[in-house]
């Protein structure tokens, strides 16, 4: 969101200009100190930037980059949690209970008869069936067998959120790069644009020295149109600040690279490139995956859980038992009825697994489409671009040839009309650059 609200600001720039350069008239030209001078006696830092050291540090200081990258960082570490699920677990416990009595006894013989002379009464030794004092320690060794099957599930689920985390990354960092672009490109323009205004205001206060009406309203309406280049470069810059973690009263003094040139001919190239560079495709099609995964685990459920166990048991429950035993052995289980849980689940997840599988359709129609638009803009802007620069030549041809004082207020007020003009279609041009090499994820 934030990044859609900075690209307007050149826009937002160049038009109010447009409209109060209409009214100036440039003679002469001097550079304007940086706007948003603060009270005399400070010295606001100063400082040279290349686009690409803007970038740069944008990515290092970015916040929210940050949240995306530690975001990713815990899926890795889910993906960790799920594979643990593999191996047999340890599991141990010891139980100590008194009890007030003594509890039952144990009878080790019956009575017998043999004949009329022979008889043996029954024999029952005094024995607590359950000691007093009772231990029951165990150490079991749990391995899942069935259950692995899900846990590959599990896996797939977890990688495949690491790769929708890693996608919003690069989605992240591709808006973060364009947004900044744009607001360099922008102050940039906006630099050459007060430029001229300086130039207007000083051609201005030489026609004021005559004195007449006219010519102090033509000072007034080109100091108007300077506040108005100086506030849209404050504001600007104070975005540009924010976003690159400077102070907000720093002054950026922008260089201005060379133009940059489309690499591609051909608009299914540059197809081509978005849809295998598109971080929403990526994301789209891990989200088919976990939902495939889902859909697998499901009908797992059907499958009984088998588990195979062993382990060690120290008991002093019952005296007459040996006190340490070991012992293996396998349990299952399986639900014969759960009244149509596991079926609607499954039924559920297919209908997401088919949700997200024309997700990702329109996912990549739209890829498509922006990835058209974008190469048909740059291929548009440049050739208005080259317009705008025929325009201004020959505006400026006009200018060394006007003889009259006022035929040469008039041509020289062109001319600044047809530079704005020009400056203005470079910067569409530029942005369209960007928005291009931004869907290629160059």
């Amino acid at each position: 969101m934030r990044t859609r609200k900075l690209t307007l600001w050149p826009i937002v720039v160049l038009t109010s200009l447009h409209l109060a350069f209409a009214r100036t008239s440039p003679l002469c030209g001097e550079d304007l100190p940086a706007p948003g001078a603060p009270i005399e006696g400070s010295a606001p830092a100063a400082r040279r930037l290349t686009l690409e050291e803007a970038k740069e540090r944008a990515l290092a200081t970015s916040k929210l980059l940050h949240l995306a990258s530690m975001n990713a960082e815990s899926k890795a570490y889910a993906i960790k949690v799920a594979r643990s699920d593999y191996f047999p677990k340890v599991i141990g416990g010891v139980l100590y209970v008194h009890f007030n009595d003594q509890l039952g006894q144990v009878f080790t013989t019956k009575g017998r008869t043999l004949g009329p002379i022979f008889s043996f009464p029954p024999t029952s030794i005094e024995a607590a069936v359950y000691q007093q004092n009772s231990t029951l320690t165990t150490v079991n060794v749990v391995q899942p067998l069935t259950d692995l099957l899900k846990v590959r599930q599990g896996v797939k689920i977890a990688q495949a959120d690491e790769q929708i985390a890693k996608a919003e990354i690069e989605r992240g960092t591709r808006e973060l790069v364009s947004g900044v672009e744009q607001l360099y490109w922008g102050l940039l323009a906006a630099r050459r644009i007060q430029k001229g205004a300086v130039e207007g205001v000083l051609g201005a206060e030489l026609l004021a020295q005559t004195g007449t009406l006219e010519a102090r309203t033509a000072l007034v309406e080109a100091r108007q149109a300077l506040q108005q280049v100086d506030k849209q470069i404050a504001d600007l810059q104070e975005q540009l600040n924010g976003l690159l973690d400077f102070p907000l009263c720093t002054i950026l003094e922008p260089s201005e690279p060379p133009l940059p040139m489309p690499p591609f001919r051909c608009v299914d190239e540059v197809i081509s490139l978005a849809l295998a560079a598109s971080p929403e495709i990526r994301k789209a099609q891990q989200t088919i995956a976990k939902a495939q995964a889902a859909v697998a685990a499901g009908k797992l459920d059907y499958v009984p859980s088998v588990a195979g166990f062993g382990g060690y048991l120290y008991q002093s429950v019952q005296s007459y038992v040996q006190p340490n035993i070991s012992y293996v052995g396998v349990v299952g289980t399986y639900t014969f009825v759960d009244w149509g849980k596991r079926r609607n689940t499954i039924r559920e997840r297919k209908t997401l697994a088919s949700m997200a599988s024309v997700q990702l359709q329109q996912t990549e129609d739209e890829v498509r489409q922006k990835a058209q638009k974008a190469f048909r803009e740059v291929a548009e802007s440049q050739q208005a671009r080259s317009t705008a620069q025929e325009m201004l030549d020959l505006r400026a041809q006009a200018e060394k040839q006007a003889g009259t004082p006022a035929a040469m207020m008039a041509a020289a007020k062109a001319r600044m009309l047809a530079e704005v003009d020009f400056i203005k279609a470079d910067l569409a041009y530029r942005q369209a650059y960007v928005q291009l090499m931004s869907l290629v994820g160059q």
